[in-house]
């Protein structure tokens, strides 16, 4: 029988892969990457929002202020 090392092993196992098998990988390792990055996004994206809703809502009220 023959015995092959870790790196050789994996070596064939990834040339027995066919294109979409790769492709699939890829994209799955690239959407691990991409998660911290787009969690950081949407909390500065929700931290903005909050933002301009306060900075809305005191504009308005400055408005109402100055008109009585």
């Amino acid at each position: 029988m023959l015995e092959f090392d870790e790196e050789t092993h994996q070596a064939l196992m990834d040339a027995c892969l066919d294109d979409s098998t790769k492709i699939i990988r890829y994209m799955e390792e690239k959407e691990k990457q991409s998660r911290p990055y787009n969690l950081t996004m949407l909390i500065l994206a929700l931290i903005s929002a909050i933002g301009g809703t306060v900075a809305a809502i005191t504009g308005v009220m400055t408005y109402l202020s100055q008109l009585s």
